[in-house]
């Protein structure tokens, strides 16, 4: 057995270094759980068992949800009137493109819309009362006052549609991807649903808000009586052509028996050339936007360089 006293300093410190390093890369170890992606996937777990013991529980197909089990906020808005059943439909659906799934999320729209109109009005009253505008009389007053409600009103609108609109344009870039992703599953024999699980774990880090449609298509895949509801609440839910064209795909194979994976496969090639015309398409159009910044910029400064040296000696000739 070795002596602690026989041992050398330098010798003593390695061996603690050892020592930290290992409890360090243990302790790694055991909250390796903790990073985002194995939250994100326990959120979706935790989703699945909540969606299934909900649909375990035996309800009558006519009833409705009482008064008392909606939210405040909610029964507020109902009191108030402050949505149609029009508008409340296309509110929640805009809430559900930008991601937004929270059961009262209609509620609380609806109510930050109506503070933002408020409070609006209340900062073109104040506008109105500076002295650069004081001096216009009511006029000016009730042009500052709508003209601030309707700004505080369509910004939550602008907010969402600016969510919906880059939530679009990642789900149009990734899918290419998932579809090829999926060829390999169905080539490989995996089921459908285990195909979407996989997939959903591999794009989990690159392209996560497909990583979760995905998930969640695989999760009301469960529980729904057919696929061809949960494939058409993923389309309604994605709102991106591509995505209602492999719905179509999908349901065009499990109706008459086609391969999957050879007609995923063509619509990923064609994907992929979209994106690439689009590419194109922008790359073409890039000399008419430059025209302007060269006019305004860059020619300015090349006739002062060209002209300016002639000009200078011109003025010392006279």
């Amino acid at each position: 057995m070795i002596d602690p006293s026989q041992l050398s300093p330098i010798a003593l410190g390695a061996m603690a270094a050892t020592a930290l390093a290992a409890g360090l890369a243990m302790a790694a170890v055991l909250t390796a759980g903790n990073t985002p992606l194995e939250r994100r996937l326990l959120r979706l777990e935790n989703n699945h068992r909540r969606l299934l013991s909900a649909a375990t529980i035996a309800e009558p197909e006519t009833a409705v949800i009482g008064q008392s089990r909606l939210p405040r906020l909610a029964r507020l808005v109902e009191r108030l009137k402050l949505m149609s059943a029009s508008q409340l439909e296309s509110t929640s659906l805009k809430l559900l493109h930008a991601g937004i799934r929270a059961r009262e999320g209609v509620a609380v729209f609806a109510v930050v819309k109506l503070a933002g109109t408020v409070l609006g009005g209340l900062a073109g009253f104040g506008l109105a009362g500076l002295p650069t505008f004081a001096g216009h009389g009511m006029a000016s007053l009730v042009t500052f006052m709508l003209g601030g409600a309707l700004a505080g009103s369509m910004l939550p609108d602008a907010w969402i549609g600016y969510l919906g609109g880059r939530r679009r344009t990642q789900l149009r870039r990734a899918l290419p991807d998932a579809l090829d992703l999926l060829v390999i599953g169905a080539e490989s024999g995996m089921a459908l649903d285990q195909s979407l699980d996989r997939v959903a774990r591999e794009l989990m880090v690159s392209w996560p808000v497909l990583a979760e449609e995905l998930a969640m298509l695989r999760i009301e895949m469960t529980f729904l009586p057919s696929r061809r509801d949960a494939l058409l609440n993923f389309s309604l839910r994605v709102d991106v052509p591509q995505a209602r064209g492999v719905v179509t795909t999908m349901l065009q194979s499990d109706r008459y028996g086609t391969s999957l994976a050879d007609s995923l496969r063509v619509l990923s090639a064609e994907f992929r050339k979209e994106r690439l015309l689009l590419a194109e398409t922008k790359a073409a159009r890039l000399p008419a936007i430059m025209t302007v910044p060269l006019i305004l910029f860059i020619l300015p400064t090349l006739m002062i360089v060209l002209l300016g040296p002639a000009a200078i000696m011109a003025r010392k000739a006279l």
